[in-house]
Order: structure tokens, then sequence, then C-alpha cells
């Protein structure tokens, strides 16, 4: 951790490791491509562009951001039970190291599947509730298991909602302007 800067705030040592949001995080890896595909096969062609430009210039981002200026995390504390949503969080932290953490990808690319979802007119209530309600837990549990600090989760939020100001200001208008 010599090359890289801790990224920390005190209120990140106040919140408990809960193995058991390792479900919700895990979520997540039905969620990214789940949505690439049902927006790729069964949502308009406006949206699926909002969203692979939400995801992938975040994504972009991230990773000028983690190259130029390399970050992580000393938040993990040992986890010394064996239930199984301990075993998952220790076989997650073993394949996933504390580095390039600020800003979030695993809360970017939520966000974005959010912000598409909640703006489609084709998808009812219920199920965009349902799914705030997974994203919301996806985010949380980020931090309920060590994998990213309060300041990773609010700047990968943030990237993403400035994201889509941009689809919504410019992008948008210029990309769909002869069609819409």
């Amino acid at each position: 951790m010599d090359d890289v800067r801790i990224i920390e705030l005190p209120l990140d040592r106040m919140i408990p490791t809960v193995p058991a949001f390792f479900v919700p995080y895990g979520f997540w890896w039905i969620l990214f491509p789940g949505a690439l595909l049902y927006f790729l096969f069964w949502g308009t062609k406006k949206d699926f562009l909002k969203l692979c430009f939400i995801l992938f210039g975040g994504y972009t981002i991230c990773m000028v951001v983690y190259t130029l200026w390399p970050n992580g995390l000393d938040l993990r504390q040992d986890i010394t039970t064996t239930d199984f949503f301990s075993k998952c969080v220790l076989w997650l932290r073993s394949i996933d190291p504390p580095r390039n953490v600020c800003p979030s990808m695993h809360v970017s690319s939520t966000v974005a599947i959010d912000i598409v979802v909640r703006e489609c007119k084709y998808i009812k209530l219920k199920y965009k509730n349902m799914e705030t309600v997974i994203a919301v837990l996806i985010c949380i549990s980020t931090l309920l298991i060590k994998q990213h600090s309060v300041v990773d989760v609010f700047l990968g939020w943030a990237m993403s909602v400035l994201l889509w100001l941009i689809w919504k200001k410019v992008l948008e208008r210029r990309t769909f302007k002869s069609t819409f």
C-alpha cells in the first residue's frame, strides 16, 4: 500500500462489518449483465445508449483516476467467524484486493442502471421501486462488507449523476434530435 493513497473518513471506522450484506453485494453480478441484456434486447435504443454512456463513461473515468491517482482502503477488519456469509466475504477479499476503489465502479454502475430504469416509461412503477431498493442495498453493502469507503460510494454516485446530466443536457439532444 506504499504507492497508493488511502481513502478513509472517521465515519468509515464506525460502520460495522456485516458479512450477510455479501448477498446484495453479490446480486450486482446479476443486475449488471441483466440490465445490459434487458436494454439491448427489450429496451429502446435511446435507453440502451444512455445506459452504455453512463456505465462505460464512468468506467473510463475510473480507470483514468486509478492510473493517475492509485488509491486503496485500509478498513478491512479480520473476520474470525466461520458462517457462510463470512466465508463469502473472505473469498471476495481473496480475489478483490482493496486497491483502486475510489470512485466505486460497483456503485457507479448500480446508480447508472437505477437512473435509466427510473426514467423508463415502459417499466412498471413496482419494478422500478424494486430495482431501486436493490440498488440502494447494493450501494450500502459496499460499505458493510468493507469493499469501499463512504468517499468511494459518494464519488461513484456523483459521477453517474454527472454523466447522466451530460447525457440529458448535451448528448441526448444531439443524438436523438432528428428522431424524437
